[in-house]
């Protein structure tokens, strides 16, 4: 079978679970959930919902800044989680795409970090997206917006490995995206890749069986789908009636 026609079905697979027996948690079906995961929500709505503790004082007090126009100010807050590396990958890339948009840009080591890849694939049933992060988390939602969390290193870390090692290969091959603006998802039947870093990002999209047999991008969309197949053979294990990862 072709490796874009197991993702696929992979993917559907994952769909058809539904009712009280499944291993999801109750997810965020709205596009906004999946926009999330690239680490590009504006500062101010991103942080709005932390914690009255670090980093997400900080998140707020560089939000605050950049409103009154104070980027001196903020850049030093944004910094400190930027290059924080006992936080999570998302809060350091929304801190990075902040200093980005106030003209701050990571050094060539720090730019050149993995901190996760994300894969979306768009089908006329709906929009799966797995993300894989540099914790080794993960986060999985599905067509109909369900969605499983893995937490970092708890589960399934040889697979995770194995995309974040097939994406730094992508991430080599396919090089930054140097445009503020990245282009809609393709139609259905289309899928995206897309590498996270400090820079920001770099990805490939277009029909599904081109990202699967496209030398830039085969390698890691390989290694997802063997991720996808045993994130749904856990999720069908008859003890995982309620797990969360």
């Amino acid at each position: 079978m072709k490796r874009q026609s197991l993702l696929v079905a992979a993917a559907s697979a994952l769909a058809a679970l539904a009712g009280p027996a499944t291993a999801f948690a109750a997810g965020d079906s709205t596009l906004a959930a999946r926009e999330a995961l690239y680490g590009e929500v504006p500062l101010a709505e991103f942080a709005a919902g932390g914690q009255a503790a670090y980093p997400w004082t900080s998140l707020r007090a560089a939000a605050s800044a950049i409103a009154a126009g104070d980027h001196a100010r903020a850049t030093p807050l944004l910094v400190r989680v930027a290059t924080d590396a006992h936080l999570e990958p998302l809060k350091r890339l929304e801190a990075w795409t902040a200093l980005r948009q106030l003209g701050v840009l990571p050094t060539v080591s720090v730019a050149g970090k993995l901190e996760g890849v994300l894969v979306d694939v768009v089908m006329t049933s709906g929009r799966d997206t797995l993300a894989v992060y540099a914790d080794k988390s993960a986060v999985y939602i599905n067509q109909s917006g369900r969605s499983i969390s893995l937490l970092p290193g708890t589960a399934l870390v040889p697979q995770i490995d194995a995309v974040l090692a097939a994406g730094r290969v992508s991430q080599r091959r396919i090089g930054p995206w140097m445009r503020a603006q990245v282009p809609p998802l393709p139609y259905s039947g289309g899928a995206r890749l897309a590498i996270l870093t400090a820079w920001g990002l770099s990805f490939g999209q277009g029909p599904i069986d081109n990202l699967a047999r496209d030398p830039r991008s085969a390698q890691a969309f390989n290694a997802a789908n063997a991720l996808l197949q045993a994130i749904i053979a856990r999720a069908n294990a008859p003890a995982a009636g309620t797990v969360r990862g």
